[in-house]
C-alpha cells in the first residue's frame, strides 16, 4: 500500500508541475497565443527564447517542427532541494513555457525525474508530438498496457508513467518515445539485463543523427557491436538531414544577433511543415 501511495503522490506532483503555475496565461489553447511570449516581462521572454532556441538547435527540432521523433528534450535544469522556495519561480516559468508551446499538435511538459542526485532535483522540458506518441502506443499495445497506458491516455501523462516504471520497462518506454528503432531498443534493454547479470559491459556501436548544434552526441542510439546500419537507420538519417537542411536556411533567414526570436521561427517552421 505504501508503494501505491508513493507512486500516486509522485504522479500528482508531476501533474502540478505540468499544469500549475501558469500566471501569465489566459488560455493556453488560444491560437493567437501559440508560441507567443511577447506579453511576458522582458527577462522572462529572453529566458523562454533562449530555452526554445536551444531545443531547436538540438533534437527537439525533430519533434517541435516535425513528427520525426515522438518525443525530445528541449532543455533541462536542476535545483537544490535545500532551496525549494527559490526554485518555485523557475519551475513556474518553465511550466508556462511548456503551456505556450503546447499547440499545433504538440504538447510540452515539465517532467521531474524520480531520483535525486547529490541533493539536487532534475527536470526536463519535453516536447511530444501527440499523433506520433499515439502511433507508438498502437505499435506496441501490450507493452504500453503493462504500464497502464493506451492511445487515449493524455499524452502529458505518458512520460511521467514511463519514468515511474520498473527499470527495464522505463528504458524500453523512453526508447520508443525518443524515436529509436525497435532493434536498438531491444538491444539496449537486453544489454542492460545481461550486464546486470554478468557484471560485464556489453560492447556496442552508436548511430549518430546530426542536429544543428553538432553532428554527434545528441540524437544518438546504441546498436550491437559491428551492426551494419540498415534501411531503418538510413530512413531516419535521411529524413533528419533534409529537415536539418531546411532548418539551417530558415534559421539564417529569420534569426539575427539582435533578434533571436525562436518562437517566431518555430511558428514559421510549423506553418510550413518545416
Amino acid at each position: 500500500m505504501s508503494h501505491i501511495n508513493k507512486s500516486f503522490l509522485w504522479l500528482i506532483a508531476g501533474l502540478v508541475l505540468i499544469l500549475g503555475g501558469c500566471t501569465h496565461l489566459k488560455s493556453v489553447h488560444q491560437v493567437e497565443t501559440c508560441n507567443d511570449f511577447s506579453e511576458w516581462p522582458l527577462l522572462e521572454q529572453k529566458v523562454a527564447q533562449r530555452i526554445l532556441l536551444h531545443g531547436l538547435d538540438h533534437e527537439a527540432l525533430y519533434t517541435l517542427a516535425t513528427d520525426l521523433k515522438p518525443m525530445s528534450t528541449i532543455h533541462d535544469f536542476s535545483y537544490h532541494t535545500d532551496s525549494l522556495q527559490a526554485a518555485i519561480p523557475q519551475l513556474t516559468l518553465w511550466a508556462n513555457i511548456g503551456a505556450k508551446l503546447s499547440c499545433n499538435g504538440k504538447k510540452v511538459v515539465l517532467m521531474p525525474f524520480k531520483n535525486e542526485f547529490d541533493g539536487r532535483k532534475y527536470l526536463e522540458l519535453l516536447a511530444l508530438d501527440i499523433k506520433r506518441v499515439q502511433k507508438e502506443i498502437r505499435r506496441h499495445p501490450l507493452f504500453w498496457a503493462k504500464l497502464g497506458i493506451t492511445e487515449t491516455t493524455p499524452v502529458e501523462l505518458v512520460p511521467l508513467l514511463v519514468e515511474s516504471a520498473a527499470k527495464y520497462d522505463r528504458w524500453r518506454g523512453f526508447g520508443y518515445l525518443f524515436g529509436y528503432p525497435d532493434y536498438a531498443v531491444d538491444f539496449f534493454v537486453q544489454a542492460g539485463q545481461e550486464q546486470d547479470s554478468t557484471k560485464q559491459f556489453v560492447k556496442r556501436d552508436f548511430f549518430q543523427i546530426p542536429v544543428f548544434a553538432a553532428d554527434k552526441g545528441h540524437f544518438t542510439y546504441a546498436m550491437p557491436k559491428g551492426h551494419t546500419p540498415d534501411a531503418t537507420d538510413s530512413t531516419r538519417y535521411i529524413a533528419a538531414k533534409n529537415i536539418l537542411g531546411r532548418y539551417r536556411l530558415q534559421r539564417m533567414k529569420h534569426l539575427r544577433p539582435a533578434n533571436d526570436n525562436a518562437s517566431q521561427l518555430l511558428s514559421i517552421l510549423q506553418k510550413n511543415g518545416n
